[in-house]
């Protein structure tokens, strides 16, 4: 090693830097005005997470949608489910496969 040592490089690792993994989220209820608004006010506010992507449907007072957002972990997963399932009007929230 000593006759390499002018190649070595000194590195500096990134501390408190949080890996998150991009989800799905199925939901469906019926269908009422600032719904998708209390749905985005849990994701970004309440749970400080940041989306990729919402799609949503509705039709005859039901709706579906799809929401991309990215999680570091299983627990703040379930975490947001439980407080997804809350909001007055939502009947179903799974993850997608």
């Amino acid at each position: 090693m000593s006759k390499y040592g002018n190649r070595i490089v000194k590195t500096k690792w990134k501390e408190n830097e949080e890996v998150t993994f991009l989800v799905g989220l199925h939901l469906s209820g019926t269908d009422r005005k600032g719904i998708w608004r209390n749905v985005s006010g849990v994701i970004s506010r309440k749970m400080d997470l940041n989306m990729k992507s919402i799609n949503l449907n509705a039709a005859e007072g039901l709706f579906e949608g799809t929401v991309m957002l990215y999680i570091s972990n299983v627990d703040n997963l379930n975490v947001l489910i439980d407080e997804l399932r809350k909001i007055e009007g939502i009947d179903k929230v799974y993850r997608m496969n």
